[in-house]
């Protein structure tokens, strides 16, 4: 039995309970986003709810979980995602995204859209955070596979791999708890 600090907790809950209600919060979660038409936000607070409730945590110590969890991330993250939401759709508003899109194919070849991706995720991954390359080359995996026909799945899995060569070694780079650390940006 572990113990979970909190109001509003029991005293103590099972790991087996906490393992159930991760798996169950994850199924709920892939089925909503999969399945459903709900928004994958509203789709995440509902799996997370979930997750506490059947983890052992009473309904206030869910909410308090959930907002302190969101808080945090959006504090040390949110800022840097925010931007690259943004970036992400001036690229697909202006038509950038479908013109990166042309190159690409132009460049790699009709049929090797995955091969682009993941040389166009690996460039893009070694000045930013993976996440943020996540949203901003999303627009231009939607441009591709409408440009050549491909699923955009079949697209898209190939450019994560991509990222991890040039995110594993130790560079300058900002991390994000420099705003916590102090007033001038941490590097790694």
């Amino acid at each position: 039995m572990s113990s979970i600090v909190g109001a509003g907790a029991p005293a103590a809950v099972s790991g087996v309970q906490m393992l159930v209600g991760l798996g169950i919060g994850m199924v709920v979660l892939v089925f909503l986003v999969l399945r459903t038409r709900i928004h994958a936000f509203l789709a995440l607070i509902v799996a997370a709810s979930l997750t506490g409730l059947v983890g052992g945590l009473s309904g206030p110590a869910v909410v308090r979980s959930i907002t302190a969890g969101f808080g945090s991330t959006l504090g040390t993250i949110g800022i840097v995602i925010g931007f690259g939401v943004m970036l992400g759709q001036v690229l697909e508003v202006t038509g950038a995204a479908r013109r990166m899109a042309v190159s690409f194919l132009r460049l790699a070849g009709k049929g090797r859209e995955d091969a682009a991706m993941a040389a166009t995720g690996y460039v893009v991954s070694v000045p930013i955070f993976c996440d943020s390359g996540f949203v901003i080359l999303s627009p231009i995996v939607r441009a591709l596979s409408r440009a050549s026909g491909r699923s955009a799945v079949t697209i898209g899995v190939a450019w994560p791999p991509a990222w991890s060569p040039p995110t594993t070694p130790c560079r300058p780079r900002p991390v994000p708890s420099a705003p916590r650390a102090s007033s001038t940006p941490t590097w790694a």
